[in-house]
């Protein structure tokens, strides 16, 4: 009669591969999450960068941009979505405010990533960023 023990073993061990692997895709998610949160995350830092973008042209033409196209006199920042490529929404609201406007994959309201201060969050889908312009 032959032992059992190998069996069992293998039979342990498969259970205890399977178990983290969900573990891990449950703490991370799925790659589909990891590339939404990534996106988003880019979004952000890309609507920071625009915004920094808005307040030197603001200081340096006296005036707010017509367009996020403006800025390519002050610098070149990255003025389209990661995913579809189409341009961020860019408006001026009052004498010295704007908002800049993105298409977001997944809420950041519960877990928003720890380099960006509470004013970046936002819902899943379209979110407008409301800016006071630097001053003159």
């Amino acid at each position: 009669m032959k032992s059992l023990q190998p069996v069992l073993f293998c039979v342990v061990a498969t259970i205890l591969v399977a178990a983290g692997i969900v573990a891990g895709l449950t703490t991370i998610g799925s790659p589909q999450q990891v590339r939404a949160f990534r996106l988003d995350h880019t979004r952000i830092a890309n609507l920071s960068l625009l915004s920094q973008s808005v307040n030197r042209f603001r200081q340096s033409q006296g005036r707010l941009p017509r367009a996020l196209e403006d800025l390519r006199m002050v610098v070149a920042p990255n003025v389209a979505d990661p995913e579809t490529g189409l341009p961020y929404e860019y408006r001026t609201t009052e004498n010295d405010a704007y908002e800049l406007c993105a298409d977001f994959t997944d809420s950041n309201e519960k877990e928003s990533p720890p380099d960006f201060a509470p004013f970046w969050e936002h819902g899943g889908g379209r979110h407008c960023f409301r800016f006071e312009a630097a001053p003159k």
